[in-house]
């Protein structure tokens, strides 16, 4: 592994505990608007993740 990709994956890594703040702070005001960003993080690592060679 390059230290490139190993930034890249770092990099990734921030998306849940940031996403995961900002849908329990909607979650406040629309359940399905928390649902929403907690699905497009599943989303995202679904796209972005890595495969094994």
């Amino acid at each position: 592994m390059t230290d490139d990709e190993a930034k890249t994956i770092t990099r990734q890594y921030t998306v849940a505990p940031v996403g995961s703040v900002v849908a329990i702070a909607i979650s406040f005001v629309s359940g399905l608007a928390s649902v929403t960003v907690v699905l497009i993080i599943a989303a995202f690592y679904a796209i972005t993740g890595s495969h094994g060679d």
